[in-house]
Parts: C-alpha cells; structure tokens; sequence
C-alpha cells in the first residue's frame, strides 16, 4: 500500500511539472500571440526589433541568405544586387512593405504561430525564442540574371517552372536598397511596390493569345479564314486600325500571329463575340482570385460592354477603350504562358518550397496542382504553335535562345499618361529538361520586340546555363 502511494505521489508530481509546464507555455504563446497582433495593425513598431531578434531565416532555392537574425540583429543578404532584386518580395522586419515574406510570415519566422505542444517540445529542447526558417522557390542566380536584365528600365520578370508552378525568379523595378527600406529613407518613387504582384497592365497584343484561344474554340472557327489587312482603314467605325498605318494585306491566322496584325485579331474578335471572348479569358483566370501562397496577387480583370464591336475590336487586341477593362499582372501573365506550354493546364504557383522549425523538421513543403485548365490538350498544341512560329519568324525572334524552342508573344501596348509604351513579352521555354515560362513587363519605352524580347532571352539562357555546368 505503502508504495502504490508513493508511486501515486511520484505521478502526481509528474502530471504537476508538465501542467505548470505547459500553461507557462500556453501563456507564452498568448503574450506572443498578442505582441504579434498589434505589430500587424501598425502597433508597437519598436517591438518589432526585438521580436526579429532570433527569428528564423529565409533562403533561397540554391541555399542563398536573403534575410537572418544575427546577434539580435536583423540582417539581409550581403550581396547588395540580390538583396534589391528581392527586396519588394521578401520585406524588411519593420513591414514598412507589406505583401511580404518577412510580414504574412511573420508569425512562422518568429514562433508565434506555433501549436503550444509544439512550443512546449521547443522549450524543453531549448530552442523556444528560436523562429521556424522560410525556404522559398527562387533561385538567387535567376533572380540577379532577371535584374540585370531589365538594365535600366522600370518593370518586372516573373520566371516559373510551368511543370511545377514553382516561381524561381520575381523582380521589380525600381527597388531600394534594404537599409533605405527599413529606415524609411531616400525614398524612390513606387521603389516599395512589387509591380510582378501588384501591377495591373494592359496586355497588348500579347492578348492575342487569348483571342486565337477563343478563335480556334469558336464554332465559327475557320481555319482557311483570310483577313485583308489595308492598314490605317478601321475594320469598323472607330475599331482597330495598324498603329503604324501599314497594311499588311491579306493574312491568315499564322501570318496574323507573326505580325500581330490588329485587322485579323479584331475581326475574329468580333466573331467570336464579346461573351465567348470573356469566357476563354475567365478560363485562363481573368476575373478570378489570384494568390501566392499567403500573398496577394491583384487580380485581372476584362469586362467588355454589350453590343459594341468598336470596343471589342480594340479588346480583341488588348487594348482597352471606352468602357471595357483589361489588365492583368505579370505573375498572372506567366501563367497563361505556362498554361499554353503545359499542353493547357496553368499550375497553381508558389514561392514558399517548405518551413523548417528549430529541430530541423521540414513542414508546409509544396506540392503541385493545377488552377485552372484553360484549354484542351489539341487546342493548347495549335496556340502553341503560333507562339514558336512567333519567335522563329515574326516579332518575338529576340527572345530566341540557341539550341532551343522558344514559344511567345509580344505587346506594346500604349497608354495615355505616358510618353513612351510599354513593353511586354509572354512566352516559354520548350524543353523538358527546362520546362519555363516567363513575363517580362518594360514600362514607358519603344517596342517589345526590341526591350522585352532580348530580356526574355537573356533569362532563358542563364537558365540553360545553370543547368549545363
């Protein structure tokens, strides 16, 4: 009896320690929980610093150090080209920029998300005020290669693995430096908005990848259709004209393709109709939400006002006028091109690979799946087509990359409050070895085939050589 008591009195003692253990622990959690609250809102900003203190990392795909905690302190990459090319992407501790890694992760990168169980194992183990590391898709060496690319110009690169929707490569310019952004100083222009996430662009006739979509699926598909092209001659009162004024008489859909000529597209546009042409936009995900793993992703949008084959003549070649709406991102914008390489199917993209807390335990890890699947198999093959006879004979021949297939489609198109237009550039890499889509965004300059082209180009081909050394 004797000892059936003590052996109680041991187990009492036990159950106690662990009690008091883990309401420490859930109080813990509590506190931090709130701490973590108030930061969001804009709230004790100078505990922030000391909440970052032992915060977990984040890295790149190839083991890179975009963001640390360092003797208490918050540290970002010492490569100062890395560090901008990723700076709108991956935040500051002080989320003086918001849609971030280091913000909408926050409570990973800091622990303050845990389970309390979890938290207790940490505190027993030591590693309690340790924060859980972030691992992203990016590959630092395409991120810089993408920053460089864009030179001079305010823009974007948005680089994925049209297999896997894993984004290996996001930058936006213009960019500042990490000490200018956490001290809020020598502030540029729209230098802390993340135009691959947040901008909305007009297409161009990069959109013309939509409408030879909805063309071919049209019931009034023909494919030996004609178009006579004359020009600055509007195919309807006040509908598309050439914007340099040259005809390029009569075309087909392929030759159309190549030249991008403004008849074709808004002829068949205006056959298709406005509400088929809508229908294949929302199946590439126009109108939809967008995200990216926890951040936000502004979504596109296309609206076309009834009965108007003017308008729809000019949405047919992306340019929205009048009443209609088009504009689109530039992840968005790799997306149709990833769905167009991928035989149809767009993947969902990501940017975070997996997390990793204090034990070295690997959790959240990514998985592929599909968002949308816009197109057929067959249908997918045909536009695919266009795109590679684009960049082997029309106006994409610049993004061509030696030894490999390389589907696209350029854009210029203009805007009013600007001097210059913009250039975009959509297309892929045709390589199972290398399965990558891309968009390239140059605001304010001349043509696509001359700015966004040779960006995309210059990408590609340091994706190749990664991948052959």
């Amino acid at each position: 009896m004797k000892q059936l008591l003590r052996n109680l009195k041991v187990i009492l003692i036990i159950f106690s320690v662990l009690t008091v253990a883990l309401l420490a622990g859930i109080v813990v959690q509590q506190n931090r929980s709130i701490n973590s609250l108030q930061s969001a809102v804009g709230e004790n900003k100078s505990a922030l610093k000391s909440r970052y203190a032992q915060a977990g990392s984040i890295y790149t795909a190839d083991g890179q150090v975009l963001a640390q905690s360092v003797d208490g302190e918050r540290v970002y990459s010492d490569d100062e080209e890395l560090a901008m090319a990723a700076s709108q992407l991956v935040g500051d501790y002080t989320h003086n920029i918001s849609n971030t890694i280091e913000t909408l992760y926050q409570g990973y990168l800091t622990g303050t998300e845990r389970n309390p169980f979890y938290q207790l194992l940490f505190d027993l183990s030591g590693k309690g005020l340790e924060g859980d590391d972030v691992y992203l898709t990016l590959d630092s060496r395409l991120e810089k290669a993408a920053y460089e690319a864009l030179g001079d110009l305010n823009g974007s690169v948005v680089l994925l693995n049209y297999s896997t929707g894993a984004v290996l490569a996001s930058v936006s310019k213009p960019a500042m430096t990490m000490d200018d952004i956490v001290n809020y100083t020598n502030l540029v222009d729209t230098g802390l908005f993340n135009r691959a996430l947040s901008g909305a662009y007009f297409p161009g006739s990069a959109f013309k990848i939509i409408t030879s979509s909805a063309w071919i699926n049209s019931d009034n598909y023909d494919p030996d259709l004609t178009v006579l092209c004359q020009g600055s001659t509007p195919i309807v009162p006040n509908g598309v004209m050439e914007a340099d004024g040259e005809g390029h008489g009569e075309v087909d859909l392929s030759k159309a393709f190549d030249v991008s000529c403004n008849a074709f597209f808004g002829t068949v546009g205006i056959d298709v109709g406005s509400e088929q042409l809508i229908e294949m936009a929302e199946a590439f995900g126009f109108n939809q939400p967008l995200t990216l793993d926890r951040l936000q992703v502004t979504g596109s949008k296309i609206s076309i006002p009834a009965d108007d084959d003017a308008v729809l003549s000019w949405v047919s070649i992306g340019q929205p006028v009048g009443d209609s709406e088009l504009t689109l991102s530039p992840l968005h914008m790799a997306l149709i091109a990833a769905a167009v390489a991928n035989n149809g199917v767009m993947p969902q993209p990501h940017i975070v690979s997996y997390l990793s807390n204090p034990l070295n335990q690997s959790y959240m890890e990514m998985k592929s799946s599909t968002l949308y699947t816009p197109l057929t198999s067959e249908l997918a093959g045909e536009v695919k087509a266009l795109m590679i006879d684009e960049v082997e004979n029309g106006g994409g021949a610049n993004a061509a990359v030696d030894g490999y297939q390389v589907g696209g489609k350029t854009g210029t198109p203009e805007l009013e409050n600007q001097e210059g237009n913009n250039a975009i550039f959509l297309g892929f890499l045709d390589s199972p070895n290398y399965p990558l889509a891309i968009a390239v965004v140059c605001e304010d300059t001349t043509f696509a085939a001359e700015k966004a082209a040779p960006i995309a180009s210059a990408v590609f081909s340091a994706a190749v050589s990664l991948g052959e050394d």
